[in-house]
């Protein structure tokens, strides 16, 4: 049987795969970044990957870091700012508020977890400061390289799907005259700053809301039909895709209560090519009376569809809807259908060597 380094010990026919036979040849002492039995098994956390802020561990045979309180990161390097907390109130604010005078190159990360007792609700978000000194959109290119970016994810922990990315830059500055919901009654959001400079500020607040209408979709073909119309509605869907693709809407028909008049502040319905609702990514907004298709198509793999209704703009004392009473009122019959499907991006890329 052949042997790698060392000798095969006298009550073993097991090689020594490296290594040699200790002075009373009952153990085998391994060389650097082996051990087992016959130093048969590599060592994956061979010199302290995780250095002080973790411990190392072996999981199905590849390493992984336990981040000591404080700590975050594969392996540990980067440290939780003092902020961010966990809560279940159905009401309340999130703010970072950071300023020094000097460039500090650090990473740190806050991370708020709101999840409601109520399941039966979901969150509205809404933006009301987001500001990043100015050197961080001179020299950040996307918010994945950024040197600071929130990201939202709609559940309680970071694995789940991703609600929105915003960062300093002109495609990804978030709307704050547009709120925007979770899907269930848990959000977990982290900001990231790798680069302190000047003044940081972020604001934010939430509330617990019923949901009636909307949600996130992430099949890759389906059609969306709302005609449940009430006095005053916010309705969004979300959709995504895997990244591969792009998304093709049709439109087939829509019916607002102003008609063949343009009134987006009673009714509107807008489709914006983003993850998130956005004047800067609005594909159309229709406030009138739309009979034949309409076909759209995203330039990424997202898209929000945004309805809204308002009849307290129409009629002072709002009565009941009956249609089934009186269905010559406007707002019987108010609604749309629209289907949607995946299309293959065509991306080119330039490579530069």
């Amino acid at each position: 049987m052949p042997l790698f380094k060392g000798h095969v010990l006298s009550f073993d026919l097991m090689p020594l795969f490296k290594g040699h036979i200790t002075e009373n040849a009952s153990s085998c002492k391994c060389p650097y970044s082996f051990k087992g039995t016959h130093c048969e098994k590599y060592d994956v956390c061979v010199g302290n990957p995780c250095g002080e802020n973790g411990k190392c561990i072996e999981v199905n045979g590849l390493r992984k870091c336990e981040c000591n309180p404080g700590y975050y990161g594969t392996i540990c390097q980067n440290q939780e700012d003092t902020c961010g907390f966990h809560t279940h109130n159905e009401t309340g604010i999130i703010e970072y508020s950071r300023s020094t005078r000097f460039v500090e190159l650090r990473d740190s990360v806050c991370q708020w977890t709101i999840q409601l007792f109520d399941t039966r609700k979901i969150i509205e978000f809404r933006f009301e400061n987001f500001s990043i000194p100015k050197l961080y959109s001179l020299t950040s290119k996307g918010c994945r390289f950024g040197f600071a970016n929130l990201t939202i994810h709609d559940g309680p922990t970071a694995d789940r799907p991703l609600i929105g990315g915003f960062c300093h830059g002109d495609n990804n500055v978030p709307d704050t005259n547009v709120p925007f919901y979770t899907s269930g009654n848990a959000a977990k959001l982290l900001f990231y700053i790798r680069l302190h400079s000047g003044s940081t500020y972020l604001k934010m607040s939430w509330k617990a809301v019923e949901p009636r209408c909307g949600g996130r979709i992430t099949q890759t073909s389906g059609t969306i039909t709302y005609f449940d119309v009430h006095d005053d509605d916010i309705c969004a869907w979300y959709i995504s895709v895997p990244p591969q693709y792009h998304i093709e809407i049709t439109l087939k028909s829509a019916k607002m209560a102003s008609g063949t008049a343009v009134n987006c502040s009673v009714n509107s319905l807008e489709l914006f090519d983003h993850q998130s609702a956005a004047n800067r990514t609005r594909l159309i907004e229709i406030c009138e009376n739309q009979p034949k298709p309409l076909i759209f198509r995203t330039t990424v793999p997202y898209a929000t569809i945004y309805f809204k209704t308002n009849r307290k703009i129409m009629e002072n004392d709002v009565p009941i809807l009956d249609c089934k009473r009186d269905s010559s009122d406007p707002w019987c019959g108010v609604g749309f259908v629209l289907s949607y499907k995946i299309l293959e991006c065509k991306c080119f890329f330039w490579v530069n060597f």
